[in-house]
């Protein structure tokens, strides 16, 4: 297909075309990763003409970055016997004027020691200019954090003063970190985050920090992510300020148990802790033998805005914790728990969901036939849902036999075991679907011996009259084995027959193309396309 862009591109609608179309390119291409290729491949957009670069330019320099890869050098009596590699931004950004469109700050690195020892130096060699930048909102730090030599306590308090002195403005310090976090990254955030007490609006609490208490809880947090063991230790020595729940967004609770003390929120409200204008909550825990009931000890939990629910594990805490939902206007939920306790989840909860997820936790010790059967009653539980997703990863499990989700217009399962002729019996309940992946991974034992067959019966013959679907239009498998031997074709080609509206497949893509030419000389046009990422 000629994808060559017409020369009056720019000057369609005005240049509103143009605008919209790269607005939305490099929105894509910036979120899909901030490295330095990424941004060079920007960049080359930029380069197209002026009227190309006014749209991009405000766009690419809106964030700044510093990263760093390294490579491990073959000479081990060299220390470091690491070859570090470092990447920027900055340097374009000074030059074409644009330091007061930097709305963002990244630095991601596998050793902040490397960074944090001596920041003025590096990021003058990499173009920071001594001004700050005064728009910056956001700090973001990634990458990997080692505990460092005891020396580097030393760079603490002046790493900490130049990053305020950088970047003055600031009300979001968010890190993404992995592995070890480091004794010295841990403490320039806590300073961080203490300099901006008054002004930060999203606030972590992790292993081992804050290290110092503060004497009252940041008044325009909106965004709370905390380690939930960490607060009860702090809130049952009564040292950590309660935390109004009414300002609260967005809410990420992780290893909750079962003597989590809700009390350390705080409402006006007399008698019940309202998250007043809560919108989304993740909350999440390790195993906990003995589940309780979340109505006891504290007052009453409500959540009056809630749309969003992630959680993972917490009903091995809570038993009844949908329960508080039940009048929240619940519009996506994310579920990650045993299969057998599903089924303590309120059917209105399910009812009300427009997006719902559901991951079921097995013991692979669990029966096959045993782990479909207890979910089956929460797919037979009707619902308004328009987009599902099911993560069925216990070793042979198949697509569900039915279910009461009739308004489905999307359906995305992983199962390890594919039936094409379950698939037709499962689609028959979802009169409107418009769209079904299923991501399908046989055990590795099975490739070698070619036995993972996609379906275990016959294929039919070709009848003229039967529609095995009325609506769906984009059919796709998912699978790292891209083989199929002739019953895989054969039934997948019957499948794709008898069902008029599909206008785009996804199957391996050998095969592919040959079933897009057979259709194409029966003058049926149907267009192989590769997955969607979101």
């Amino acid at each position: 297909m000629d994808m060559t862009i017409p020369v009056d591109f720019t000057a369609l609608a005005g240049g509103y075309i143009a605008e919209q179309v790269l607005s939305k390119v490099i929105l894509r291409e910036r979120e899909n990763g901030h490295r330095y290729h990424a941004y060079q491949k920007l960049y080359s957009y930029a380069l197209v003409c002026r009227a190309w670069f006014k749209i991009t330019a405000p766009l690419m320099y809106e964030r700044a970055f510093i990263y760093c890869t390294t490579r491990k050098i073959d000479e081990p009596e060299k220390t470091p016997n690491r070859h570090y590699e470092w990447h920027s931004n900055l340097g374009q950004i000074i030059r074409a004027g644009m330091q007061d469109q930097v709305k963002e700050f990244r630095i991601e690195c596998e050793q902040f020691s490397r960074i944090f020892t001596n920041c003025p130096d590096l990021f003058g060699k990499l173009g920071m200019p001594d001004t700050p930048f005064v728009n910056v909102t956001k700090l973001w730090f990634g990458g990997t954090c080692h505990y460092g030599a005891g020396m580097e306590d030393l760079f603490i308090i002046p790493t900490t003063r130049y990053f305020v002195k950088m970047f003055p403005n600031v009300t979001i310090v968010a890190n993404n970190r992995f592995f070890d976090r480091g004794k010295m990254f841990d403490h320039v955030m806590d300073r961080i985050q203490h300099q901006f007490h008054n002004k930060i609006t999203n606030y972590r609490i992790e292993m081992d920090s804050p290290r110092r208490i503060p004497l009252y809880f940041p008044p325009n947090v909106t965004k709370l992510t905390l380690q939930a063991e960490i607060l009860v230790g702090y809130h049952n020595r009564m040292d950590f300020p309660q935390i109004p729940a009414a300002g609260l967004r967005y809410l990420n609770m992780r290893n909750v148990r079962t003597n989590f003390n809700w009390d350390i929120f705080k409402s006006d409200v007399p008698g019940e802790i309202r998250f007043t204008n809560l919108e989304e909550i993740h909350i999440s825990t390790d195993y906990h033998p003995n589940p309780i009931s979340i109505f006891s000890g504290h007052d009453l939990l409500t959540f009056p805005k809630l749309r969003i629910v992630r959680t993972l594990n917490i009903l091995q805490v809570y038993s009844d914790m949908f329960k508080l939902f039940l009048h929240s206007p619940i519009e996506s939920l994310q579920l990650s728990e045993k299969v057998a306790q599903l089924n303590w989840i309120n059917p209105e909860i399910y009812y009300m969901a427009k997006h719902i997820s559901i991951h079921p936790m097995y013991d692979y010790t669990e029966n096959v036939d045993d782990a479909t059967s207890m979910l089956m009653p929460v797919l037979d539980t009707p619902s308004l849902v328009t987009h599902a997703s099911l993560r069925m990863t216990l070793r042979e499990i198949r697509l569900p036999q039915s279910t009461a989700w009739v308004h489905l217009r999307r359906l995305v399962v992983t199962v390890d075991k594919f039936i094409v002729s379950e698939a037709e019996n499962l689609i028959s309940y979802l009169p409107v679907l418009e769209y079904l992946r299923v991501k399908y991974d046989p055990p590795q034992y099975q490739v070698p011996h070619r036995q993972a067959r996609i379906d275990e019966h016959e294929c039919p013959p070709y009848d003229p009259d039967r529609v095995i679907h009325p609506a769906l239009q984009m059919f796709e498998i998912q699978t790292v084995h891209d083989w199929l031997n002739e019953g895989d074709r054969d039934r997948l080609r019957y499948f794709v027959r008898h069902i008029p509206t599909l206008i785009k497949i996804n199957v391996p893509p050998e095969f592919g193309r040959i079933l897009i030419q057979e259709f194409a000389e029966e003058g049926r046009e149907i267009m192989l396309y590769q997955h969607e990422k979101n």
